[in-house]
């Protein structure tokens, strides 16, 4: 037994894994990691197809829910600036105002540099300017993303 004067301390084990091993996916267990975002979104990039915000909310908060995919969406500008900083440009489409909708996220993609297709410029082009607009980025931010988008 300790004196009444020591301190009783003990250690605990870290044994968890930081992601559960689902089916064909890993779920992240400490919620978002921008590292583990980036390559989930280059595999994505790999199999040249977007990734909406229905499996973001899967992959990183264990089901697709509205308040999951409102998480995964307020974390979408800083994952620009994020991508933007390691030279890689992040495309987000976002939904038209009306029949419903009030200019949510959509799906991501990075872009590929020399391979866009003109949806892909066109949605590019779009989010800029709304984030400019909104001063969500800088105008140094700005010109950088549209030097990677013109390369």
């Amino acid at each position: 037994m300790a004196d009444e004067g020591e301190p009783i301390t003990t250690l605990v084990p870290k044994t968890a894994e930081p992601i559960l091993r689902v089916p064909e996916r890993l779920l992240e267990r400490q919620g978002y990691n921008y590292r583990r975002m980036l390559s989930h979104l280059h595999d994505h990039l790999l199999k040249n197809e977007w990734c909406d915000m229905a499996c973001q909310a899967r992959q990183f908060n264990g089901r697709n829910s509205a308040t999951n995919r409102r998480a995964a969406s307020r974390r979408m500008p800083s994952l620009f600036a994020k991508c933007l900083s390691l030279g890689e440009l992040l495309v987000i489409d976002y939904a038209g105002h009306g029949n419903g909708h009030r200019g949510e996220i959509l799906q991501v993609k990075l872009l590929r540099s020399g391979v866009q297709s003109d949806m892909e410029r066109l949605a590019a082009r779009r989010q800029l300017e709304r984030m400019l607009t909104r001063k969500e980025i800088s105008d140094q931010k700005y010109h950088r993303a549209l030097l990677l988008l013109d390369r």
